[in-house]
């Protein structure tokens, strides 16, 4: 019976005791299996979060290129946002799949004896922490993705919105692009970037910005609106002629000047600028930077008493110039073209600009009607150098220019027609206007019927119902080769004036001391500095903050594995031989380097750490590699390497870890390219926290040339291409601070 007794107590004992242990197995199991699931999750969760964290707030960094057809960079929240996640959301799985192998290893130590429940534990929690790590990573996609719809949603409906109400200021403004050397009318003009000149063919709300764009140099950010300055921006016609920006800013008012060969158009229009030139007119008058030669070359002959040449272009450049009297400033387009022009009736059809003018000046030659010439036959004869009758009958040029109107639609009954009577100080013919000047319609009027010419006449006042009759002598009396004294113009300003007016522009006292609009409208790249920090990441911030909110619980979870969990990366080195070097190496390290020196482009100063992007992405990899080593996130670190040389050298992070690096950086600058790599210039102090195999306790300055190579998009630094010096610095120098 007490053998039974002792048995039975034996057997409660041994339950016991295999219970205990099997629970305490339990426990340990389950607490490995957290631990190595929170490590897990923790070190996919960083990855994400530092890959596409970092990727928003540069808006892509190295990964973003311009996208064609125009020479600029992409809306972020438009295309690269995506790109961006997916390379986050891989980078994070490669990074799961290292961590879980890591796991693995880890395990083997635990895998014998009483420590097997941690083995499995920790094995088992990699795999639970990847997948949970996966599961979040989807359901952060998806949110991001729904984030970013919404936004690019948001973005288009302003994109639409902006393009309207430039539409309907152009409408209102009666503003349009026409191009003053062709003579084309056009949609958009070329906008040229200041910093590069390239070629940004529609410059406007869109996919490349909302209210700017990023020029692909990085150098400029274009306005896209005409409030925003887009109007300052260079621009050219699409066939190359350049344009001032208060042409198609402000009204265009063409005035088409039409006449045969020798009726005198470029005579008038020099007395008109002449004339209107003065301080009293009322009416401010300055020409745009293409027509500024042609119009002092016109005033100053006038005014030393030259006639101006006869036009021999058929496709001369309009005179274009910026006109204010009373209200806002227009954008006046004189055309000039020869006088051959309109003796032809098709190269009378080709003048697409005829249909489109705002007022029209008929140059009428006294000396090309037949009754006239014949009536003064005698005389003509004489003083036929020096007033050179046309040899076009007005009749014959109004015909051709009524035919091209009415086939291009035109409403004649609108259109201001200004029939002036040239040369009249020629020969006694304004003597005749005079005398005739109580007649019905004025003394012109009357003239033109009286001497032949009652058919145009009566023509003109049937197809057009605002006729204005003048009479002028462009130079104020006949030339003389002799006499240069300056031509004093008499009437040529009059027939301007009233197609003015027609177009409410009238003479005003405070016309010359207005504001001017042409004068504000020319702009340098001055005008557009690269996107500041703030504007690069703007419309990329609210899909930051929104995702951050949902991962806000997990990064929680990140900082407290980070500071728990065992690291497995390696500290930064210099190069190869100063990783695993003791100060010794310092000489040698300095020898070699004076060897290759450090030219002066390469030692440039870095911009702001938020520069451009396209430049930055070499260079933010080895700074967030130096930070990295300096701040313990050897893992990370480490990452940020080459694949050749992270495969090369497995054992990296563990002697890394063993010396705790500090590194204390003094510059980074702006990367260099060659083929296929990058090249940047570094400068730092750093040195080894712990005394272990191969490290250095002792302050040490490294300078020079590190190398970075592209992989998988992005940029990874590789040791073996470096070329730093190494200089052992003064006991307790400061820069290396502890």
């Amino acid at each position: 019976m007490d053998d039974l007794i002792v048995f039975l107590l034996g057997a409660v004992v041994f339950a016991f005791v295999v219970t205990a242990a099997l629970f305490a197995a339990a426990v340990v199991l389950a607490g490995a299996l957290v631990l190595a699931s929170l490590w897990a999750f923790g070190a996919g969760l960083e990855a994400f979060g530092r890959d596409f964290g970092g990727s928003v707030a540069v808006r892509g960094g190295s990964r973003r290129v311009p996208r064609a057809p125009e020479p600029a960079f992409e809306l972020y929240v438009l295309g690269q946002v995506f790109a961006d996640l997916r390379h986050g959301l891989e980078h994070a799985a490669g990074v799961l799949g290292s961590t879980r192998s890591q796991i693995q290893v880890w395990s083997v130590k635990y895998q014998k004896g009483a420590t097997w429940p941690i083995a499995i534990g920790v094995i088992v929690g990699g795999y639970v922490g990847t997948v949970f790590a996966g599961v979040l990573g989807a359901i952060c996609g998806v949110l991001v993705s729904v984030v970013v719809g919404v936004v690019a949603g948001v973005s288009w409906v302003l994109i639409w919105l902006l393009r309207f109400a430039d539409r309907v200021r152009r409408r209102v403004r009666h503003a349009s692009y026409e191009c003053p050397a062709d003579h084309e009318r056009f949609a958009l003009p070329v906008y040229l970037c200041p910093a590069c000149g390239a070629e940004h063919h529609r410059l406007v709300p869109g996919r490349w910005g909302i209210f700017r764009r990023e020029c692909e140099c990085g150098e400029t950010a274009l306005p896209t609106t005409v409030i925003a300055g887009r109007q300052k921006v260079p621009q050219q016609c699409p066939a190359g002629h350049p344009m001032s920006g208060f042409l198609g800013f402000a009204e265009n008012l063409p005035v088409a000047i039409i006449g045969g060969p020798s009726a005198g158009k470029s005579t008038f229009l020099a007395g008109a600028l002449v004339e209107l030139d003065a301080p009293d007119t009322g009416v401010y008058i300055e020409p745009l930077s293409e027509s500024r030669d042609a119009y002092s070359r016109l005033v100053e002959a006038m005014r030393t008493g030259v006639p101006p040449e006869k036009t021999v272009d058929e496709q001369r450049p309009a005179l274009v110039a910026e006109v204010q009297g009373t209200g806002r400033s227009r954008a006046l387009y004189a055309y000039d073209l020869a006088g051959e022009v309109y003796s032809a009736e098709d190269k009378v059809r080709g003048l697409r600009f005829l249909a489109r003018s705002a007022g029209i000046v008929l140059l009428v030659d006294p000396f090309s009607i037949g009754q006239v010439a014949e009536d003064h036959a005698q005389q003509l004869q004489l003083e036929s150098a020096k007033v050179l009758p046309s040899s076009e009958d007005p009749m014959r040029v109004y015909e051709r220019l009524l035919s091209t109107l009415k086939e291009a639609g035109a409403d004649t009954k609108e259109m201001p027609l200004a029939v002036v009577i040239a040369k009249s100080d020629a020969l006694g013919v304004q003597v005749e206007i005079d005398q005739l000047a109580s007649a019905p319609g004025g003394g012109e009027r009357a003239w033109l019927s009286a001497n032949g010419a009652g058919n145009l006449v009566r023509s003109i006042e049937q197809d057009f119902k605002q006729v204005g009759w003048f009479s002028l002598s462009a130079l104020g009396r006949m030339p003389d080769p002799a006499n240069k004294s300056p031509f004093t113009p008499r009437g040529a300003l009059a027939p301007l004036l009233w197609i003015l007016a027609k177009r409410n522009i009238h003479p005003s006292p405070q016309a010359a001391t207005s504001q001017h609009t042409a004068e504000q409208l020319t702009g340098t790249a001055a005008d557009f500095p690269p996107p500041s920090p703030e504007a690069r990441t703007r419309n990329a911030s609210i899909v930051t903050v929104l995702a951050s909110l949902a991962l806000i619980a997990s990064l929680v979870a990140i900082i407290a594995v980070s500071s728990s969990t065992p690291n497995n990366n390696v500290a930064y080195a210099s190069n190869e031989s100063a990783a695993n070097t003791g100060s010794g190496s310092g000489a040698d390290e300095t020898s070699s380097t004076e060897s290759t020196p450090i030219t002066t482009s390469t030692k440039k100063k870095t911009a702001h750490p938020h520069a451009r992007s396209a430049a930055r992405g070499p260079s933010l990899t080895i700074r967030r590699h130096l930070e990295d080593l300096n701040n313990a996130k050897y893992n990370s670190a480490f990452s940020l390497m080459s694949a050749s040389y992270r495969s090369q050298n497995p054992n990296w992070e563990s002697g890394r870890s063993t010396a705790t690096p500090m590194v204390n950086i003094v510059e980074i600058g702006t990367p260099t390219y060659g083929d296929g790599d990058a090249r940047v210039y570094v400068k730092f102090y750093a040195r080894d926290r712990n005394p272990s195999e191969g490290s250095d306790t002792q302050c040490r300055r490294f300078e020079g040339i590190v190398q970075l190579v592209p992989e998988h998009g992005a940029w990874r630094y590789e040791p073996k291409g470096n070329s730093l010096a190494a200089v052992v610095e003064p006991s307790g120098d400061s820069n290396c601070h502890p």
